[in-house]
């Protein structure tokens, strides 16, 4: 299974911007994860019944999504925290 594309719908501050130790405060990003499944790679073939799948993608392999979410160190804060020492 392969990551194809991952859309970040939104970036807010976690955990209303309050700082996490030297590192600063984080972003929380929340999106949508879309993937290429191919039913003939022997990685795949424990998914119960991947061959009856529609195929969704230009590869015609399945293409299934899930919500993503993630957290990060907000950009410059975490270079001057972590990396400059």
């Amino acid at each position: 299974m392969s990551l194809i594309s991952l859309d970040i719908h939104t970036r807010r501050p976690l955990n209303d911007g309050a700082p996490f130790g030297e590192v600063g405060p984080y972003v929380q990003l929340d999106g949508r994860a879309h993937f290429a499944v191919d039913p003939g790679h022997p990685a795949n073939t424990a998914i119960t019944d991947i061959g009856l799948a529609p195929p969704m993608n230009r590869g015609g392999w399945p293409s299934p999504q899930t919500s993503a979410s993630s957290s990060r160190p907000t950009p410059n804060r975490a270079t001057a925290a972590c990396c400059t020492r």
